[in-house]
């Protein structure tokens, strides 16, 4: 990843405050940003398309608790799934 490319943690946290300031919320970068790992994470691509969906769904009901909750997860997920990523490369 690049210094200009954002990581799927950070198109989180933004698509995120955007839907705690109460505006819509476009998941079409974070679907494009998953897909384009899939092959090199299918597992973490798996379980972030699965929370992405759950907070599509959550958010068409009005549950905002628990699509933040599912944010936070795939804040969280991601983020560590990064951190790994760079450990990684660096000793590599």
């Amino acid at each position: 990843m690049s210094a200009k490319e954002k990581s799927l943690a950070d198109e989180f946290r933004q698509t995120g405050r955007h839907f705690l300031a109460g505006k819509p919320i476009d998941i079409s970068v974070l679907s494009a940003m998953i897909e384009k790992q899939r092959a090199q994470r299918p597992r973490m691509c798996t379980t972030l398309t699965d929370l992405l969906q759950a907070i599509q769904d959550e958010a068409g009901r009005g549950d905002r608790g628990a699509a933040l909750r599912h944010f936070r997860a795939a804040i969280e997920l991601a983020s560590d799934s990064d951190r790994r990523q760079r450990a990684t490369a660096k000793w590599a």
